[in-house]
């Protein structure tokens, strides 16, 4: 793979479990955009909920006539959905990793778990 690749994307990739290629939804990315965790197309747990929404528009209408509303396309939308969620993954790795007393790690995973 010579490109790089976002989280949501897809890709044909050989799969380990049913050993044959299938497509994959790209979950988690390194710094260059080489996937480092994929989950198969079939499982229905791509980031997107259903083939429905693809290419879909997220817009958010104000309460104030006259304001202008904002939208995003709904893929842009999921992506920073899963960015958040590995980056408290992530932060929750680091906490676990650390030479805090016990009490403290509870503590602190107690809140990246409350996000």
């Amino acid at each position: 793979m010579n490109r790089a690749f976002r989280a949501g994307e897809t890709l044909e990739d050989y799969c380990r479990a049913c050993k044959t290629d299938r497509l994959h939804t790209v979950i988690v990315v390194d710094g260059t955009g080489r996937p480092i965790r994929v989950i198969r197309e079939e499982a229905g747990l791509t980031p997107v909920a259903a083939a429905k929404w693809r290419g879909g528009t997220l817009v958010l209408r104000r309460g104030t006539p006259g304001l202008q509303e904002k939208s995003w396309p709904i893929e842009t939308f999921f992506h920073k959905i899963l960015m958040l969620r590995n980056r408290l993954r992530a932060l929750e790795q680091q906490v676990n990793a650390s030479d805090l007393p016990d009490d403290v790690k509870i503590k602190l995973e107690g809140y990246v778990s409350g996000c």
